[in-house]
């Protein structure tokens, strides 16, 4: 990792955290000071000395970047080396991505994670009707990317008609029941904290479908949390094997039938 305090993304790196180390890995973090403006050059030497530091396979920059004023991010992200990016946000590898050059690239963990779901589903995608919710550079647009490379209809904005649902859109339970077409396979990939008084935290973890109507009419359906999280960091292991030219698929299948 490559951090800079207070990033909003904590319960990922705790579980980044927790996972990595094992299988004879080592994890490597390099917090910066903060705050700062335009991109310094601290920040890029720092990247450029992992990229060419062969003890190491891969390199994560945390975000969103902690910043007094607002920072170039994808300067940052494109600063690492291509081979050594196992999310799968630079130009090139996103690049290559957008053009079907599946082979040639690095995916990005959570996308990845979605189709890997999908395929332990049985559920062939090909010529099924997919609908993406949210187009972010790090789930939805790289989402529909590979959706599109693996021959699916896109259907959106029905809704209604889509075989698969993919909902990456960061609002709490979005998505209702009543919208899905009956037996739809449903990943969700929301990470959204409500108000609840009966956790000690005075909140709870939901996503951006509403599981419990959902739940009712989707085939498949993935929880929040334990859905697409879990998924996410084993396909993060998936991607730092391969910088190492070993593939190895993750086992276990946590999008099961709904009720």
């Amino acid at each position: 990792h490559v951090r800079l305090p207070r990033s909003a993304t904590e319960a990922e790196v705790s579980v980044y955290s927790s996972s990595t180390g094992s299988g004879g890995s080592q994890r490597l973090m390099l917090t910066l000071p903060s705050p700062f403006g335009d991109v310094p050059p601290q920040v890029l030497r720092s990247v450029q000395a992992v990229n060419q530091n062969p003890a190491v396979h891969g390199l994560i920059v945390q975000l969103p970047l902690d910043a007094a004023e607002p920072i170039d991010t994808q300067n940052v992200i494109d600063a690492i080396a291509p081979a050594k990016d196992v999310d799968g946000l630079t130009s090139v590898n996103a690049g290559r991505l957008s053009r079907g050059e599946l082979a040639g690239c690095l995916l990005p963990c959570t996308p990845s994670g979605c189709m890997e779901l999908i395929r332990q589903t049985g559920v062939s995608v090909a010529g099924k009707h997919a609908v993406v919710i949210g187009r972010s550079k790090i789930v939805g647009a790289p989402m529909r990317d590979l959706l599109l490379w693996s021959h699916v209809r896109p259907c959106h904005p029905a809704v209604s008609r889509a075989d698969i649902l993919v909902a990456a859109a960061g609002k709490a339970e979005l998505v209702r029941g009543e919208w899905l077409k009956e037996g739809a396979l449903v990943i969700d990939c929301g990470i959204n904290h409500v108000a609840d008084e009966t956790k000690p935290s005075g909140k709870r973890l939901v996503g951006d479908v509403h599981y419990a109507s959902a739940n009712q009419r989707a085939g498949y359906i993935t929880p929040v949390p334990g859905g697409v999280g879990p998924m996410t960091v084993a396909m993060l292991m998936e991607v730092w094997t391969q910088t190492q030219h070993t593939r190895q698929r993750p086992a276990g299948n946590v999008l099961v039938p709904a009720a």
